[in-house]
């Protein structure tokens, strides 16, 4: 692919925007500090009322004799730090490439350790920016170094946290509202509203940082998918697990073979992909298996030959299905039934409009400047699905990027597969001298 330069009068920064945009960089930079501070004591109180209701939340389901509801409460306690856990110590097998026992056992018990670990992250973030609360200045280099540092753990922390213990519980927790109307968990709310805090908190941790508008479409997509998944279990009970781990195991078979094909690409060792087979399998299921169920990273070889668009395609399939089977079998028609209905429609369609515009109008070397960034920067979080694709799929710069990064980064529409299409049609349509037949007397 050429991407060609543009003349310095049809470049889209011109001085006023240049100078508004400098501007409003000086004052989110002499800020700094307070915005740390006031986003660490935030977290620091979401993390801490989240787990006071999971507690509570166990208490209260053995009181009452709720057994199904008190082990699931229980599992969202202790799953958060197993699955880190195996995290560590798998995407450490990968990296190194050999077993090492002693690193192994030790990434594990750290990863055990994530509950203190995520108090600890929030806590720093309050005592670096406490030091200098009252200062409005500029960050220096150190400064900024560390704060992506404990800013880029807590949010690797707060997607283990907040996606295998959030999630469920607000599933749950909706089931139970949907179900019981004599107000026997009354708790509920108040749960229900710290399990949205926390989701949305993941949100942020997840999120890519050119994301911008798009996290109406993905907020919108997880609570369609709470919404859908706690009314069908109404229906089918505990079959909705059945169901889960059927999309969850098709999608980690789907996402292994688009990672074979890509270790097989790249590496030089025939073998290679074959010997951490079984790693990148656990990784895939827990971190792109499991999430499929309410997302789909945006990103390097998943967002190929149109597989955002067929997520789409069977997510809304699935939520279709299973309101239609709560609502033809099970609702009374009340006014409650109908909000939920409405609740899940309007929802969906936002996931699906604003998911869809973004996959049509994303440039397609974003990815590739980001990667480039966290290569050889390493100063800043760009959402944590960038490393785990980064371990999955054993990512590499283009060379490309390499060579036209400032042309990319000023105008990354040159990137889009339309404007190289257009490109390519020019080139066709512009006449070209006879060649001449040699063949012909």
């Amino acid at each position: 692919m050429e991407i060609q330069d543009v003349p310095d009068s049809e470049r889209p920064l011109q001085p006023n925007r240049t100078s508004t945009r400098r501007k409003n960089m000086g004052f989110w930079s002499r800020t700094l500090f307070q915005r740390i501070f006031l986003q660490s004591l935030c977290r620091l109180i979401i993390y801490l009322n989240k787990i006071y209701q999971d507690f509570g939340a166990v208490n209260t389901y053995h009181s009452e004799h709720a057994l199904y509801f008190e082990i699931i409460s229980l599992l969202c306690l202790i799953l958060p730090s197993m699955i880190f856990a195996i995290y560590q110590s798998f995407a450490e097998f990968i990296k190194n490439e050999n077993f090492n026992a002693k690193a192994i056992i030790t990434k594990f018990v750290n990863g055990l350790l994530l509950i203190p670990w995520q108090m600890k992250r929030y806590l720093d973030g309050l005592y670096f920016s406490s030091q200098n609360l009252c200062s409005f200045r500029q960050a220096k280099d150190d400064e900024k170094e560390n704060f992506f540092f404990v800013n880029r753990n807590a949010e690797t922390l707060e997607f283990f946290e907040d996606f295998y213990a959030g999630f469920i519980q607000v599933v749950m927790q909706i089931y139970i509202l949907s179900v019981e109307t004599n107000n026997k968990y009354s708790f509920i709310i108040g749960e229900v509203i710290g399990s949205a805090l926390s989701i949305f908190s993941m949100l942020i941790a997840i999120r890519r940082r050119d994301d911008g508008i798009l996290t109406v479409g993905w907020t919108s997509m997880f609570a369609s998918r709470i919404l859908v998944f706690a009314l069908a279990a109404i229906i089918i009970k505990q079959w909705i697990v059945v169901l889960c781990l059927v999309h969850v195991i098709g999608f980690t078979i789907w996402v292994y073979k688009i990672a074979m094909e890509a270790l097989e690409e790249m590496d030089t060792q025939a073998d290679r992909s074959k010997k951490r087979g079984f790693s990148t399998a656990v990784l895939i299921f827990f971190f792109f298996g499991l999430p499929s169920l309410v997302m789909w990273p945006y990103m390097f070889y998943l967002k190929e030959k149109q597989r955002p668009m067929r997520f789409l395609f069977i997510v809304f399939i699935e939520n279709t299905i299973l309101v239609s089977l709560w609502f033809g079998l099970h609702s009374t028609k009340a006014n409650t039934d109908i909000y939920w209905l409405m609740a899940v429609i309007v929802t969906t369609v936002v996931a699906t409009l604003f998911l869809s515009l973004y996959f049509c109008c994303k440039p397609s070397k974003v990815d590739q400047v980001v990667l480039y960034d966290m290569r050889y920067s390493d100063t800043e979080s760009f959402g944590i699905y960038f490393e785990f694709c980064d371990i999955v799929f054993n990512l590499k710069v283009e060379k490309e990027v390499k060579e036209l990064l400032d042309i990319i980064r000023e105008k990354p529409e040159l990137t889009h597969p339309r404007y190289r299409q257009q490109q390519q049609q020019q080139q066709v349509a512009q006449p070209t001298a006879p060649e001449i037949d040699r063949q012909s007397p």
